[in-house]
């Protein structure tokens, strides 16, 4: 079993028409965007994948960045879901020929869906097991002969046989069934955006999923998106196509089992038709009435088709007005100031504001002569215009009508040539015919003058690879201007026209079209008052309003801060009456504590004298003591250091001594030995021989014994250098005693000071 999300024809756009908000904020775009979300959170809830049939966006070939940044930022949050989408015709941007991935929003979005086009991919994909193929829209549908066969096929185009909400049959120009059948399992195919299927054999079918809301009135049913699941298909053996199913144990008989379609609504309001305003309900769907009669409102989820007799009312007044202060008074008269102003101030605001906006005044003038060169899809086109009503039939290379180049002939070119791109944004060489370099637009404008004769202006706007350029010529003299967009606001300040006037005026595009005829009654007068050129009066006295409005609540606020301000006054001078109590109470309270801290510094003086005094008595007998064990340590000291001195030289005397006579007595023994060395016999000899050996011996003692005693001697003197040593040691901590007690005694001073 497969299972995979279907979503179709979302048209995502900030739409003016029954909506609030601008960007993000607004409501309608906030709606298709919450779809996108619930029907991505769905495909995520069930781990299956997500299928789009085209038609992302509204504005055919390009995203608004509000509108691309909402899409994206829903794709990324579902980035674990796997997306596969093929583009619609509101998707793309062709001039007549084969639509490429290039020309189409999803270029910038081909990192978070797997897009669909023989162009791309010229095998089927399997996404979870589910083999799909599938083309974008095409202005052709012979265009779509490459789509490969493969369980699933998506598609956006019309298919023969599908039906509008009224009911029409499209029975030409679009896929033919019997074609989709053998091609795929299931066919779905976007574009109609009345949800319906295609009569199909059992397991098979074409689905039209339709869009998940209501976009405008015409709109009928229940819209909303799938959920389709495909039950696993049975394995046959080659018996069954010899019809020997039965006896091959194939249940082909019991049938194929169907594919099942889970219809999940969209939830968006409807677009209803009613004849009167009571007909319409406070319900959140949107209504539009046949018949308005006087002194009826309309509330703000209601349009009229027809004027309102007000809005005739209010045409007719103006009609014929011309000169400024005309306007103005026909102005204030169909919108009145509020009950008791004085309408003569907004007058007078009104021409002030006028006057600062330096509102331009549109000449007379008509266009005679057009040429198109490379522009767009026009190669060279020539054309002169005389008076009249002129009608243009589009007859396109591959399809009628559609995208032959009718917008583009009279209202992209004019528009590019006078602002420097085209009411879609485009500009640069996106307007440069496909394979060429360079492109041009020129007009001749015939100038109506008021006295003199009616003078010509020839226009020409090129982009090469060069650059842009704008020459105006106006009766065979050039203009100058130091750059293009200087050049382009000395034109548009001469013709007296701008951006938003020549949309009104001169060009009804087809999307302004198709929102002038959902839009109020309020939104239609504003474009009708940008068709007559009061726009900018209508402005001036609405700033009027406001100012007045302003100084009125300015006036309302300041008198109400008078009073809060006199308040506060009384409430300041009541806090103050208490803080004077409260003074002469702490003044009072601080005397107390003054008298009661002299009398504790009194004693505590008292205190410290006595303190002072007990501790000089304390220092003085440390002091005392101190000396007294000075001086019996220096007498000990020196009575040690006599005795020592006194044992070591008698104990050296001593030795010395012994040594001194030892040593007599052995020279005394040689001196005999030596006298007596005339020998009787050699025995004898041989005798004083060996007592001679037996005294050198001796004598090499003796001076052993001797050099022993010396270094007794230096031990001795280094013992008694040791000891005068620690008697300095002792004297210089005596010393650091009595100076640290003076310290002491010299800081208790200061302290009692």
């Amino acid at each position: 079993m497969k299972r995979f999300v279907v979503l179709s024809d979302l048209h995502a756009h900030p739409w003016s028409a029954f909506a609030w908000g601008d960007g993000l904020g607004n409501t309608r775009l906030r709606r298709s965007l919450d779809v996108l979300d619930a029907s991505l959170e769905r495909a995520q809830a069930d781990n299956i994948p997500w299928f789009f049939i085209g038609d992302l966006v509204h504005t055919a070939g390009y995203a608004i960045n509000t509108v691309l940044s909402g899409i994206t930022e829903i794709f990324l949050r579902y980035h674990g879901v796997t997306k596969v989408a093929v583009w619609g015709n509101h998707d793309a941007r062709g001039v007549g020929g084969k639509i490429t991935v290039d020309q189409t929003v999803f270029g910038a979005l081909y990192q978070h869906v797997t897009l669909l086009d023989p162009s791309i991919l010229s095998e089927p994909v399997i996404v979870d097991g589910i083999q799909v193929a599938g083309a974008g829209f095409q202005p052709r549908v012979s265009l779509l002969d490459e789509v490969p066969r493969a369980e699933i096929g998506l598609y956006h185009q019309t298919v023969i046989g599908s039906t509008v909400p009224n009911g029409f049959v499209l029975d030409e120009d679009g896929l033919d069934p019997q074609l989709l059948l053998s091609r795929h399992r299931l066919s779905i195919v976007g574009d109609i955006h009345h949800p319906q299927q295609i009569d199909a054999p059992p397991g098979q079918g074409i689905l039209i999923p339709g869009s998940p809301e209501h976009h405008n009135f015409g709109d009928k049913g229940e819209h909303g998106w799938w959920v389709v699941t495909l039950p696993d298909e049975k394995e046959h053996s080659d018996d069954c196509s010899l019809g020997l199913a039965a006896a091959a144990g194939c249940d082909c008989a019991a049938g194929v089992p169907d594919i099942n379609l889970e219809f999940v609504p969209g939830g968006s309001p409807e677009f209803r038709t009613v004849n009167t305003p009571a007909d319409a309900a406070s319900d959140g769907h949107f209504y539009r009435v046949r018949t308005v009669r006087k002194g009826e409102t309309l509330p703000d989820n209601v349009t009229a088709i027809a004027p309102t007799p007000t809005t005739i009312e209010h045409r007719d007044v103006l009609q014929g007005a011309s000169e400024t202060e005309h306007i103005l008074q026909a102005w204030l008269k169909t919108q009145p100031p509020p009950k008791g102003e004085d309408p003569t101030a907004y007058l007078a605001a009104g021409r002030e504001l006028l006057v600062a906006q330096n509102i331009p005044r549109m000449r007379d003038m008509r266009l005679t002569e057009l040429h198109l060169h490379n522009f767009c899809s026009f190669a060279d086109q020539p054309m002169t215009i005389k008076p009249g009503v002129w009608f243009i039939g589009g007859q396109g290379r591959d399809y009628p009508s559609n995208g032959a180049g009718k917008s583009t002939l009279i209202g992209e070119s004019l528009y590019w040539l006078l602002f420097g791109q085209t009411t879609k944004g485009l500009s640069a060489d996106e307007v440069i015919r496909w394979g060429e370099s360079a492109c041009f637009v020129t007009a001749t404008i015939l100038i109506a003058a008021a006295e003199d004769e009616d003078g010509y202006l020839m226009v020409t706007r090129r982009r090469d690879k060069d650059g842009y350029t704008l020459s105006v010529v106006q009766d065979s003299t050039p203009w100058e201007a130091e750059s293009v967009h200087a050049m382009t606001t000395k034109l548009g300040a001469y013709l007296g026209i701008t951006p938003d006037i020549f949309q009104s005026l001169a060009y009804f595009s087809q999307e302004k079209l198709l929102l002038f005829s959902s839009a109020t009654d309020g939104e239609r007068k504003n474009v009708l008052a940008d068709l007559i050129g009061l726009r900018a009066y209508q402005d001036a006295a609405t700033a009027a309003t406001t100012q007045w409005t302003t100084q009125v609540n300015k006036q309302i606020t300041l008198a109400a801060r008078l009073e809060l301000l006199g308040e506060h006054i009384c409430t300041l001078e009541d806090t103050a009456r208490g803080y004077a109590t409260q003074t002469l109470q702490w003044d009072q309270a601080q005397a107390g504590v003054v008298q009661q801290a002299q009398a504790s510094c009194f004693q505590a003086t008292t205190t410290a004298d006595e303190l002072i005094e007990a501790t000089e008595a304390r220092i003085a007998r440390l002091v005392r003591w101190a000396d007294e064990a000075i001086t019996r340590r220096r007498v000990y000291l020196d009575t040690t250091r006599a005795t020592v001195t006194t044992d070591i030289r008698v104990a050296a005397a001593q030795e010395s001594c012994a040594a001194v006579v030892a040593a007599q007595e052995r020279l005394k023994a040689y001196e005999v030995s030596i006298v007596a060395a005339n020998f009787a016999s050699v025995d004898a000899a041989r005798q004083a021989i060996k007592g001679l050996t037996r005294q050198q011996a001796e004598l090499v003692e003796v001076e052993k014994n001797c050099t022993a005693v010396s270094d007794g001697r230096r031990a001795l003197e280094q013992m008694l250098h040791k000891v005068r040593t620690e008697r300095d040691v002792l004297d210089e901590a005596a010393r650091q005693g009595v100076d640290a007690f003076t310290v002491a005694k010299k800081t208790l001073e200061a302290g009692k000071c």
